[in-house]
């Protein structure tokens, strides 16, 4: 289920919300977390 408070945002926005400093440092997370870049993910939705 989406959260509608998030929908119109970014994920880089949101994790800028949550604490991750950079974009550089969400991308290393989310690869960490993930097993891919948020781009590749993106991607992969389409």
């Amino acid at each position: 289920m989406r959260n509608k408070a998030h929908s119109e945002k970014t994920l880089l926005s949101i994790a800028l919300e949550c604490g991750i400093n950079s974009k550089a440092s969400f991308n290393r997370v989310f690869l960490k977390v993930s097993g891919q870049t948020p781009r590749d993910y993106g991607r992969s939705l389409k």
